[in-house]
């Protein structure tokens, strides 16, 4: 009979089933049936998938955060060039450079979530 991996000798005893991933083991114990394994190792398969979700996303964010930050130099570079900037345009450059900031703390900090607020 096949020993049990160290890591899960606390939790098992042969023989088993051990199935882990996405941060979750689960065991079951011999006999079981092929269904019981999938509907046991659904759950893991669906953190899996939404993990891998949302590192995509968070990648798309991180490349949408990284275009706008290209597109705010030309966009600062247009605006100093203005010798006497009206009021008007000195309040929406701030405003700009609010968005342009919350962009800026976003990569640094890693919060890929969303783009809503850049």
């Amino acid at each position: 009979m096949p020993a049990i991996p160290n890591q899960f000798a606390g939790i098992a005893t042969a023989p088993c089933v051990i199935l882990s991933g996405a941060g979750t083991t689960i065991v079951l114990q011999e006999p079981t049936t092929q269904q019981a394994v999938a509907a046991a190792l659904q759950p893991i398969l669906n953190a899996e998938a939404a993990a891998a979700a949302a590192q995509a996303s968070q990648a798309a964010n991180a490349a949408s955060l990284q275009g706008k930050a290209q597109a705010a130099l030309a966009a600062n570079s247009t605006f100093q060039a203005i010798a006497s900037p009206t009021n008007a345009q000195v309040l929406a450059q701030v405003q700009l450079l609010t968005k342009e900031c919350n962009a800026l703390i976003r990569l640094a900090l890693n919060l890929l979530d969303t783009t809503s607020d850049t």
